[in-house]
């Protein structure tokens, strides 16, 4: 990833975090239009991504799976194992929120973590584990989807991640809303005190 590529990344971060979905959009076709008319390959996948990603949250899914699918294939012509990664957790993020594909999302997010291992990037693993953890809870499997949040939040922590810190969170108070229900609500407690801090959606 270049500069550019990376300062559009991080906008495309806090718009989303922000729910600022039409700014998004509209921020991703003029970063997508000049990157190709520039050659830029490594800010073209970003674009690409976040216009995916923009495209989620406005409930245009077809759209949004074309265009995250375009990423990922052009981040894999380009060889390039971050932007392979981070293109792999939009994927996942579809499948789980827009197509309701538990196990397709797993793969997706289970990819994404390996490369972010083998990276040694503390964002990456963290956002990984957060989507493995919410895929395994989607399919009903709240031991797994515990242990993995756990292991976000620690990762999270360790990296002073606080918008993942508060996914763990809440995924911990999802996996725990019957058994424990006041570590339950302890859990989305702290995840929604660290959203207000730091000014996020959850």
């Amino acid at each position: 990833m270049n500069e550019t590529s990376q300062n559009l990344r991080i906008t495309i971060d806090t718009f989303t975090q922000t729910a600022q979905f039409d700014a998004l959009i509209d921020t991703c076709k003029a970063a997508l239009a000049d990157a190709r008319n520039r050659s830029d390959k490594s800010t073209e996948v970003i674009a690409l991504m976040g216009l995916a990603i923009g495209h989620q949250f406005v409930g245009k899914f077809k759209d949004a799976r074309i265009l995250v699918n375009g990423a990922l294939n052009l981040a894999e012509a380009l060889q390039d194992g971050h932007l392979i990664a981070r293109t792999a957790l939009s994927s996942g993020d579809i499948y789980l929120k827009t197509e309701f594909k538990g196990y397709d999302a797993e793969q997706d997010f289970r990819r994404a973590l390996k490369i972010a291992n083998d990276l040694e990037h503390a964002d990456l693993i963290a956002e990984a584990l957060c989507g493995l953890a919410a895929s395994y809870l989607q399919m009903d499997d709240s031991a797994r989807a515990q242990r993995y949040a756990r292991q976000a939040l620690n990762n999270a922590r360790d990296a002073s991640n606080r918008y993942h810190m508060g996914i763990a969170l809440t995924i911990l108070g999802s996996t725990a809303t019957k058994a424990q229900p006041e570590k339950a609500m302890q859990a989305f407690e702290d995840a929604m005190a660290i959203a207000k801090q730091d000014n996020f959606r959850l």
